[in-house]
């Protein structure tokens, strides 16, 4: 089977429980080796967006389903597209479920014990990665006595180690101390520099934007707006700022730009409070 390089979503509507619809005519695409973070209010559908993409709609939660997938330019029904899961990791918002080892070291062996890697190539490859996501001093660990921290760091690591043409990252870094988002940060960084293609459920859209190429925003299941940073913060208009939490640097100097005019004080105190220019 050939790696994932592009990956399209044409018309996607999936209902659950019909005949509410969770995502509703849906279309997206990306590209190899590009940062997309996903973004809109909760419930809005970007969860199930990654529950489809992994396959766990409808192969665990039977749905209704309606549109067109390409890989590669090539147009795939559901089974087909079925058959690509295996080179999509998703890590969940609780990375707590998917640490299962007995200790940290067993628990990033298992994707390459299942891939058939000799001993000494798990050994290996284990030490490497962690050298550079600082995981030694976890590795005779048990997971059940990590903190939150240190269990999406394990968690995110064991993912590499699977090697998925895409990753599917939803909330990790939401309820993490700043030592422990900056060490997540980090390793994304690292994945975005060797051309892995990442996808982000994110409400924090300043921490991902020295990674991301592509904002996406989500309303009761429909992409309402996507484009590059620059253009979002440009934007920044009424059906967008709405649904996201803009960081408020970033408001304040758009409104600036947009209207060609320096700040003052009061302009400033104004917007820190909700109102407007």
């Amino acid at each position: 089977m050939e790696p994932i390089s592009t990956l399209e979503i044409c018309n996607l509507s999936i209902s659950i429980s019909p005949p509410n619809k969770i995502l509703d005519n849906f279309n997206f695409s990306i590209e190899k080796g590009k940062t997309y973070l996903l973004t809109g209010p909760t419930g809005c559908g970007k969860t199930t967006l990654f529950k489809f993409l992994k396959g766990i709609i409808p192969l665990f939660y039977p749905a209704e389903i309606k549109g067109t997938v390409k890989i590669n330019s090539n147009s795939l029904n559901i089974e087909k597209f079925l058959e690509y899961r295996t080179q999509i990791g998703y890590l969940y918002q609780d990375p707590q479920l998917q640490v299962i080892g007995t200790t940290v070291e067993n628990d990033l062996a298992f994707s390459l014990e299942n891939k058939g890697y000799s001993r000494e190539k798990v050994i290996e490859n284990i030490q490497l990665l962690s050298d550079q996501m600082q995981l030694n001093h976890l590795l005779e660990r048990s997971p059940n006595d990590l903190s939150g921290g240190e269990i999406a760091l394990v968690a995110l690591a064991s993912l590499i180690l699977e090697d998925p043409s895409i990753y599917l990252l939803d909330e990790i870094t939401a309820f993490l101390d700043k030592t422990s988002k900056e060490n997540v940060l980090n390793s994304l960084l690292h994945l975005k520099s060797k051309k892995k293609t990442i996808l982000i459920i994110s409400h924090d859209i300043e921490s991902y934007l020295p990674m991301v190429d592509e904002i996406i925003v989500i309303k009761r299941g429909e992409n309402i707006w996507n484009g590059n940073p620059v253009d979002f913060f440009s934007t920044n208009g009424e059906k967008i700022s709405s649904l996201v939490n803009i960081p408020i640097f970033y408001k304040l100097q758009s409104n600036s730009i947009n209207k060609r005019k320096d700040l003052s004080f009061k302009d400033t105190l104004s917007l820190l409070k909700g109102g407007e220019l």
